[in-house]
């Protein structure tokens, strides 16, 4: 790996952190007004925990991503150290440092959430720059006439 792509994967993944983190904080701020204003058991508040940090790993890879290749690892070390500084964050703000058998199922399913959406976005992303290169189905048919 040369050193423009060392530095393209370094970027990425800090940029995809950054977001990830952003939409999170949101997505929990938004959390707490529902859960100020409807009664929410332990469980639905896990499950929505889970699904808030899933959601934000893969909005902040989707959007930090900008490299064609290495989705996979850029992804997977972005969820991971999104879960580390959000854990970091969250704890700090509880005023508590616990690292218990949940917290290592978060780190597990921050560097699976990453990989995956690292995978999707180059993916998906590849699509789309490939559709960008043709023209579409209207000028396609003028253009044959």
């Amino acid at each position: 790996m040369d050193k423009q792509a060392l530095k393209r994967g370094v970027l990425d993944s800090f940029r995809s952190i950054i977001f990830s983190l952003l939409f999170s904080m949101l997505l929990v701020l938004v959390l707490a007004l529902i859960a100020k204003a409807t009664p929410l058991d332990a469980t639905t508040a896990t499950v929505l925990n889970q699904i808030i940090k899933v959601l934000s790993v893969f909005l902040g890879v989707f959007l930090g991503l900008k490299g064609k290749r290495g989705g996979f690892v850029i992804g997977l070390i972005a969820g991971l150290f999104f879960t580390l500084f959000s854990w970091l964050i969250f704890s700090a703000i509880s005023g508590s440092l616990s690292f218990d058998q949940i917290t290592v199922y978060d780190f597990l399913i921050g560097a699976a959430s990453g990989a995956i959406s690292g995978i999707l976005t180059v993916n998906l992303k590849s699509i789309e720059r490939k559709r960008g290169n043709r023209p579409s189905i209207r000028r396609r048919r003028t253009m044959a006439k």
